[in-house]
């Protein structure tokens, strides 16, 4: 769940949810982001780790950017739904 939403120019809109993404520093993913008002957007979302925010933690936590949305489009209380890795061509 969104609690909030950042716009970093030249990055994008970083939100920071409770996910469990494994060890994985980095990856693309295919997301479901519905809002509270019912309705659901499709995105591509890059996943990191920010190197800062993990030291000395025992579960890593990854951010996720999207670089098409606006900080409009993830309101607080938006659940993020992994659908599956972006699949390199």
């Amino acid at each position: 769940m969104v609690e909030d939403a950042f716009d970093i120019r030249g990055r994008g809109i970083i939100v920071v949810p409770d996910v469990d993404l494994g060890t994985r520093v980095q990856m693309e993913l295919n997301v479901a982001l519905r809002r509270p008002d019912g309705d659901i957007l499709s995105a591509i979302a890059f996943a990191q780790v920010p190197l800062i925010k993990n030291q000395g933690r025992r579960r890593i936590q990854h951010e996720l950017c999207f670089r098409t949305l606006s900080k409009q489009d993830v309101p607080p209380g938006t659940e993020v739904w992994l659908i599956g890795e972006v699949e390199s061509s």
